[in-house]
């Protein structure tokens, strides 16, 4: 699962500079591009809890 966590924070990287890309390229977030970036977010915050779940059973052993 720490895998999985690692692989959802690179991708949400990736989403959230795509959304500032398309919010600095278009002048605003009226495109989608902060729906993009919010997107972005939640995957990175999916992420941190798939990584850290693990580290925290593996600390309490």
């Amino acid at each position: 699962m720490a895998a999985l966590g690692v692989l959802a924070l690179m991708v949400g990287l990736g989403i959230l500079l795509c959304g500032g890309l398309g919010w600095v390229m278009t002048g605003g977030p009226d495109t989608g591009a902060g729906a993009m970036m919010l997107a972005g977010i939640l995957v990175i915050v999916v992420g941190v809890a798939m990584l850290a779940v693990p580290l925290f059973v593996w600390r309490n052993r």
